[in-house]
C-alpha cells in the first residue's frame, strides 16, 4: 500500500505540471451538519463523479472507484485513516458509459470491476501497479456490475448482459470466477431481465452469493454457489407481498461477522431492507421514496457498525440520506440536501472505529464527495439489527 501511494503521489505531481485542476481535487472543506445523533463533516475529492463505489479497509484508508461526469473515464481516489490528503488515479479512459464496483482483498489492495460497451472489465492493484483484465469479451454488458473477493484471493464478478454476442436481445445475469488464472464465466438466471441490479458477497467461509433483481416482474432473488451449481431462492417477490409492487432494484447484498446475509433494496417506493432468519427472510420497511425516474436513481449502500447494527445510504428525491439502525427502529436523516443534480450515486463503508463515510456526487457542481459521520455521543447501540417483526 506505501507502493501505491507513493506512485499516486508520483502521478499527482507530473498532473499539476500541466495542469491547475489537481489544486481542485485536494479541496477539503470544512462544513459540517449535525442531525439525530450523527455529525458530518465533508470532503471534496475531485472535481467530477458519477457511479461512485466505496470501500474501507482495516487501517481506515477509504477507497473510492468512480467515473467522471461524462461515465467514459474509469477513476480510482485514496486517502489513508491517517491523512485528509487524497489522491486520485485514471484507471482507463474512452469507455463506454461504465458503472463501478469496488472490493478489496485480505491485503486492503482495490479490485474494481466496470463495463465497458461489449466487455466487463475488471482491474486491480497487484502491490506494484494497476493489472487491466478483459471479462467475457462479446455482447453488450450495461447497467450493473458486481465482485467480491475471498479471504483467499479469489475474485467473483456479477454483471447484466443486454447483448449476446451476435447482437440479439439477451437480458440476462451472468457470473465469473478466475480459476487457475482464467475466468469461467456462466449465465446466472434466464428469467426475463434478470440482474439489472446485482450485488456480490462471500461470506465468512468463503461461499459467494448473489443478490439481483428480476425486472420487470418485480422480484428479488438471492443465488448461492454450493460447489457446482447455483442454488436460486427468492428474497421478495409478489407472491409474498400484497402490495404487488415492483422490488429489488438497486439491491447491496451483504454478509455480516456471523455470515448471515442482509440486503437493502427499493421497491418502487419504499426503500426495504431484508435479513435471512431460521431459512426465511424477514423484510421490513425503511423509509418511504419519491420514485427516482430512472435505474441509476435506485442505488443503496449497506454496511455495519462495529455493534452490527445497518446503515444505509440511499437517494431520495435528489437527496442523499442515511437510515440506521439502532437495536429498536430505523432513523433517517438527509445527509445532503436536494439541488440541481438528479442522482447522487452514493456508496457507504464503515470504518474500523465505527467512522461512516459515504461517497457521492455532489448536487450543486457535480463533484466527488465523502461525508464523514461520526456519532455524537459516540454511543454503542444494542446489537440487534434483525429483532424487527416481519413486514409480511
Amino acid at each position: 500500500m506505501l507502493e501505491m501511494v507513493r506512485l499516486l503521489a508520483e502521478h499527482i505531481s507530473r498532473w499539476c505540471m500541466r495542469a491547475s485542476l489537481v489544486l481542485i481535487l485536494f479541496n477539503v472543506t470544512a462544513r459540517t451538519t449535525r442531525a439525530q445523533g450523527w455529525s458530518w463533516s465533508f470532503e471534496k475529492v475531485d472535481s467530477g463523479a458519477k457511479f461512485t463505489s466505496l470501500a474501507v479497509d482495516t487501517r481506515g484508508g477509504v477507497h473510492v472507484s468512480y467515473t467522471d461526469n461524462s461515465s467514459h473515464v474509469v477513476k480510482y481516489a485514496f486517502r489513508s485513516g491517517e491523512s485528509s490528503r487524497w489522491y486520485t488515479m485514471v484507471i482507463e479512459e474512452k469507455l463506454g458509459e461504465a458503472t463501478t464496483r469496488i472490493a478489496l482483498d485480505f491485503d486492503s489492495n482495490p479490485h474494481i470491476c466496470y463495463p465497458d460497451r461489449t466487455s466487463l472489465k475488471y482491474a486491480y492493484w497487484n502491490g506494484k501497479r494497476w493489472v487491466n483484465q478483459e471479462i467475457s469479451p462479446g455482447g453488450a454488458k450495461e447497467y450493473t456490475c458486481s465482485l467480491a473477493i475471498s479471504s483467499e484471493g479469489t475474485p467473483y464478478v456479477s454483471w447484466y448482459q443486454v447483448r449476446s454476442s451476435n447482437g440479439a436481445s439477451y437480458q440476462h445475469i451472468r457470473t465469473a470466477v478466475l480459476q487457475d488464472g482464467a475466468w469461467l464465466a456462466r449465465t446466472l438466471d434466464f428469467d426475463g431481465e434478470a440482474g439489472k441490479w446485482n450485488s456480490t458477497v462471500v461470506d465468512n467461509q468463503g461461499r459467494p452469493f448473489v443478490s439481483y433483481s428480476i425486472f420487470p416482474t418485480g422480484e428479488l432473488k438471492v443465488a448461492q454457489f454450493n460447489g457446482k451449481e447455483w442454488e436460486v431462492s427468492f428474497i421478495d417477490s409478489i407472491v409474498k407481498d400484497s402490495s404487488k409492487v415492483i422490488r429489488g432494484m438497486g439491491n447491496c447484498l451483504r454478509a455480516d461477522a456471523h455470515g448471515t446475509l442482509h440486503v437493502s433494496y427499493f421497491s418502487d417506493k419504499e426503500l426495504r431492507y431484508a435479513v435471512q432468519q431460521g431459512g426465511r427472510w424477514l423484510v421490513q420497511k425503511v423509509d418511504d421514496i419519491s420514485s427516482p425516474g430512472s435505474w441509476a436513481g435506485y442505488l443503496s449502500s449497506l454496511g455495519f457498525d462495529l455493534a452490527g447494527n445497518p446503515h444505509i445510504s440511499y437517494d431520495d428525491g435528489g437527496a442523499l440520506k442515511h437510515a440506521y439502525w439502532d437495536g429498536t427502529r430505523w432513523h433517517v436523516q438527509i445527509v445532503a440536501s436536494g439541488g440541481r443534480g438528479a442522482y447522487r450515486y452514493s456508496s457507504l463503508g464503515v470504518g474500523p472505529d465505527d467512522t461512516i463515510y459515504v461517497s457521492y456526487r455532489d448536487s450543486q457542481d457535480g463533484s466527488l464527495k465523502v461525508a464523514v459521520g461520526r456519532s455524537a455521543d459516540n454511543a454503542r447501540y444494542a446489537a440487534a439489527p434483525v429483532a424487527f417483526p416481519n413486514k409480511n
